[in-house]
C-alpha cells in the first residue's frame, strides 16, 4: 500500500517450500486517500484471488498499518458487502485492528470511503456482480470513476487581519 520510490515491484515475488507467495502492489501515499480507480481494483483483484482457491489468503500491509491498510480493509467489507455502510466498516475495522479503537482515523480517507459506498451503490447489489464485466472491459469503469465536475479554488482569506484583505 505504500507509494514508497524504492520499491522494485519486480522484485515482489516469493517461493515458500509449499507455495507461492504472490504481490500485488497498489500505490498510495502516506495519510492521503488512494484514487478511487485504485480502490475499486483493489476491491476486485482481493476478491479475485480469494475466489480462486479456499486456501487463499490476503495480507495488506502500509508503513503503520492503519491509515492506508484501512482504507483497503473497508473497501474490501463494503464491496463484499460485510457491512451496510462506509462508517460501519471503519468502525469494525478500528475495533478488530487496534486496541483503542483508533485505527483508520483520517478524515480524508473516511471520506473516500464513502465515495467509494457512493460510487457503488449506481449498480445492483450483489456489487460482486460488477467484477465479470470489469474483466471483459476494465476501462469501461473509468469513466464511471472520473469526478463529474471539478472545483476550482478563486481565492483563500487567512486571517484575522486589522483591515479588509480584499483591499491589500
Amino acid at each position: 500500500m505504500c507509494n514508497d520510490k524504492f520499491v522494485d515491484v519486480n522484485m515482489l515475488s516469493m517461493d515458500t517450500k509449499d507455495r507461492s507467495v504472490q504481490f500485488a502492489y497498489f500505490p498510495m501515499m502516506d495519510h492521503n486517500p488512494g484514487p478511487l480507480p485504485l480502490i475499486f481494483k483493489f476491491s476486485i483483484d482481493a476478491i479475485l484471488f480469494l475466489a480462486a482457491d479456499p486456501h487463499n489468503t490476503i495480507a495488506v500491509h502500509c508503513k503503520a498499518g492503519k491509515g492506508r491498510t484501512g482504507l483497503a480493509i473497508c473497501s474490501y467489507f463494503i464491496f463484499t458487502e460485510a457491512v451496510d455502510s462506509a462508517l460501519n466498516a471503519v468502525k469494525l475495522f478500528n475495533s478488530r485492528r487496534t486496541t483503542n479503537g483508533k485505527g483508520l482515523g483520517i478524515a480524508s480517507q473516511i471520506r473516500y470511503l464513502t465515495y467509494f459506498e457512493r460510487f457503488l451503490s449506481q449498480f445492483k447489489k450483489p456489487y460482486i456482480q460488477i467484477v465479470a464485466p470489469f474483466l471483459k472491459n476494465p476501462l469501461a469503469f473509468d469513466r464511471l470513476l472520473k469526478p463529474k465536475r471539478r472545483l476550482r479554488l478563486m481565492s483563500v482569506c487567512l486571517g484575522p487581519f486589522s483591515h479588509n484583505p480584499a483591499s491589500v
